[in-house]
């Protein structure tokens, strides 16, 4: 996500924050739509190679971890969970399919 400002340059906190919000929301819209066309091959019959499984799996963990620092960042640890085991599953899904392939 190269266009968005350096989070590091002359900002203050809320916008430095900010900025790492919109860049992890591109990198999760850029994953979801990676994730999309793997679905739409295997609903096609076509299983998507290991290592592409693979690397969707552990761009889906780190996501996460940075979801997580945000998310902390903003808000209660109430409902982190939540989301952090949606985003475990999606990579877990990723690497059983890939130990099939």
């Amino acid at each position: 996500m190269g266009d968005l400002p350096d989070p590091a340059g002359q900002r203050d906190e809320f916008e430095r924050l900010a900025i790492r919000e919109y860049a992890l929301a591109g990198r999760m819209d850029v994953l979801a739509a990676r994730r999309a066309l793997a679905a739409g091959d295997l609903r096609t019959g076509r299983t998507p190679p290991a290592a592409e499984l693979n690397t969707l799996a552990d761009e889906t963990n780190e996501v996460s971890a940075e979801f997580q620092t945000l998310w902390l960042a903003r808000s209660k640890p109430s409902r982190l969970a939540d989301n952090v085991a949606k985003l475990d599953a999606a990579a877990e899904e990723c690497r059983q399919l890939a130990a099939g392939a």
